[in-house]
C-alpha cells in the first residue's frame, strides 16, 4: 500500500457522478424499508447518557456498471460502490473504523443536516492509527476529537478509514455513494487534512 497514513481527509478531483447511477440511488433510497431499523439499533454514550445513533438502514452494492464506472472515471484502484443511508431522526452515525477498506471517498446526495461534520477521534489510551478493522467506539466520553471536516454535498471526500471517526448532526438522514479504495497514490487529491503532530 502507497499512502500517507496520517492523512485524515482530502478532496478528489475526478468527473462528476453521471446522472444514471444518482437516479438509481434515488430509486433505492425510495424503496429502503424505514422500518428495518429496529434492527439496526446501535446505541451510543455521550456525556454520561444513552442514545441510539443514526446507523445505516441500506448499505449496499451499486452494481457491475458503477464499479466500472468508478475505476474508468476516479481511480482505477477502486474495489467497491455502495450506497449507505442513516436512519432519519438520529444525530449521531456512531465512532468506528471502517470495515473492509482503509480509505473511502464519499460523495453525498444527502448530507443529513446543515450542522453535519465528520469527526476524528483517539480513544483514551490507544494510538490514533487503528490497523484492527470495524471497531465501535460506542462510548463517546472515552474519545477525544482530535479534528473535524465539513463534507459538501456532490464533492468527493476521501477518508481515513484506519482512524475512529464518526458523523455528528445528521438528523434529516444521509445519503451518499461510498467508493472503496486502499492505494490513494493515484488519486488527485487537494484541501488536504493531516493529523496534528
Amino acid at each position: 500500500m502507497n499512502y500517507d497514513m496520517e492523512l485524515l481527509s482530502a478532496l478528489v478531483q475526478a468527473d462528476a457522478v453521471p446522472e444514471w447511477l444518482e437516479s438509481r440511488v434515488k430509486q433505492q433510497v425510495s424503496q429502503i424499508d424505514r422500518e428495518v431499523e429496529k434492527n439496526t439499533e446501535r446505541f451510543l454514550t455521550i456525556n454520561g447518557e444513552r442514545e441510539p445513533g443514526a446507523n445505516d438502514i441500506a448499505d449496499r452494492p451499486l452494481g457491475d456498471d458503477a464499479l466500472e464506472w468508478a475505476r474508468d472515471c476516479i481511480c482505477s484502484d477502486i474495489y467497491e460502490v455502495r450506497l449507505h443511508s442513516t436512519i432519519p431522526g438520529r444525530n449521531h452515525f456512531g465512532a468506528h473504523t471502517d470495515c473492509t477498506r482503509d480509505f473511502s471517498i464519499i460523495y453525498l446526495l444527502e448530507d443529513g443536516g446543515p450542522e453535519q461534520e465528520t469527526v476524528f477521534y483517539r480513544e483514551h489510551g490507544k494510538s490514533v492509527l487503528r490497523t484492527e478493522k470495524r471497531i465501535w467506539a460506542d462510548n463517546y466520553d472515552i474519545l477525544t476529537p482530535i479534528a473535524s471536516v465539513k463534507i459538501d454535498v456532490k464533492n468527493y471526500t476521501l477518508l481515513n478509514g484506519m482512524i475512529i471517526h464518526g458523523v455528528n448532526n445528521v438528523p434529516e438522514g444521509r445519503n451518499q455513494i461510498q467508493f472503496s479504495i486502499s492505494d490513494i497514490s493515484k488519486l488527485k487529491l487537494s484541501h488536504r487534512v493531516y493529523l496534528a503532530k
